[in-house]
């Protein structure tokens, strides 16, 4: 799967050699890579909603 794919080379390249790992997938290109990468695949990248605190946070940064 091409996802996996993503996944393995960003863990032998890192984060940041998006046009190196787009020369690893067919009919891609760099930026692609890195937004299926920040977008959907990174799992640094909180997919829950927010918290209470988290929204009172930003409540109060916005006031």
């Amino acid at each position: 799967e091409e996802d996996q794919r993503v996944i393995e080379l960003v863990q032998k390249y890192g984060p940041k050699r998006w046009s190196v790992i787009a020369k690893h997938l067919k009919g891609r290109i760099g930026k692609q890579c890195r937004e299926r990468w920040h977008n959907h695949l990174n799992p640094e990248v909180k997919k829950t909603s927010w918290t209470e605190e988290e929204d009172r946070i930003i409540y109060q940064a916005h006031k």
